[in-house]
């Protein structure tokens, strides 16, 4: 038995990886093990995880066929021994004292998932930081309250207790005509619904990378599937709210995450789940809290359309300020 079990699929990471491993080796003690599964790369990413493997006795090596990280992290938690597990992603790096500061706060506070703040950076500059609540969570609305933040549902900058995932059978999404694209959402959903207790450990910081353009999210041929992935997740979403019977604020937070993923697939996302909404029968409650959604996007959007033409109209015989000010509501709106 292994107190920490960190789970880190790797693809095509040889620019990143070195980083990864190096901080999370300096930020962990003896008894934590480092479960590497290579997702059948193709570059320099499985020659690394064999160095580091025989460097160092914490890394537990596993080589797959290229699954996806659906796969690759199921398969990380079949094989975790750890009384906790952590999820690390190959492109990102973590604080000095990561592992140990997470796994401390977890002991001191026998906490069911421990959180820490997340930098997003891009080469090396922090462009962004969360700002979780220095609390502990133990009410249902509370910790669902959570899923709806933009960073929190992503399986890294946590600790969880591996208990929690035995005891209610809880893994990622495998299902035919499923690609594995926002898997992290639904885990989220039932880890801090199952989870008694969540507290926030000030002493550890996830740094989220951004600079990995190989990611699959940055792939735009593959966005058409992406949002087919968005639709099977929101429907598993709101399942599983109706399967707990959620109500007032924690069904509130779950509508509410939803929308987030509805936005990011755009509106051709929102018309086919709208069209499904209303095949499946959901409850009332659900439905209409769409149909106001749905409303207010249209209303928005139309508004946005015609500021825009207006703003064309009135400037068309000042092109260069034209191109100016269409250029700035175009990053504005993105």
């Amino acid at each position: 038995m292994k107190d920490i079990s960190v789970i880190i699929p790797a693809y095509n990471v040889e620019k990143f990886l070195t980083h990864c491993l190096d901080s999370i080796l300096a930020s962990g003690p003896e008894s934590m093990e480092v479960l590497l599964i290579n997702d059948g790369s193709t570059d320099k990413t499985a020659e690394i995880c064999f160095q580091y493997a025989k460097r160092d006795s914490r890394i537990i090596l596993s080589n797959q066929n290229n699954s996806g990280a659906v796969a690759a992290r199921n398969r990380g938690l079949d094989m975790a021994c750890g009384t906790y597990v952590l999820f690390v992603d190959a492109d990102d790096y973590v604080s000095s004292d990561y592992v140990h500061a997470l796994y401390k706060t977890a002991l001191a506070t026998s906490a069911d998932i421990v959180l820490c703040n997340l930098h997003r950076v891009r080469q090396g500059n922090i462009i962004e930081t969360t700002n979780y609540p220095a609390k502990t969570l133990k009410l249902v609305a509370e910790r669902l309250s959570l899923v709806k933040e933009t960073y929190y549902p992503g399986p890294y900058a946590k600790m969880i207790h591996r208990k929690l995932l035995e005891d209610n059978a809880i893994r990622f999404l495998v299902e035919e005509g499923y690609f594995g694209f926002a898997e992290d959402m639904l885990f989220a959903l039932h880890t801090t619904y199952t989870a008694q207790k969540i507290v926030f450990c000030p002493d550890a910081i996830y740094s989220y990378s951004m600079d990995n353009n190989n990611s699959i999210c940055s792939n735009p041929l593959v966005q058409q599937r992406n949002n087919k992935d968005r639709l099977i997740i929101i429907r598993h979403m709101l399942d599983f709210a109706l399967q707990k019977e959620l109500h007032g604020e924690a069904l509130l937070y779950v509508l509410q995450a939803v929308e987030n993923h509805l936005y990011w697939g755009g509106i051709s996302t929102l018309q086919i789940f709208m069209s499904d909404l209303h095949e499946r029968n959901y409850p009332e409650i659900i439905t209409m809290h769409f149909q106001k959604f749905a409303e207010e996007w249209s209303k928005h959007s139309s508004m946005q359309a015609k500021i825009k033409e207006k703003i064309k109209k009135n400037l068309q015989h000042y092109p260069f300020l034209y191109k100016t000010i269409s250029t700035i509501y175009s990053r504005l709106k993105n």
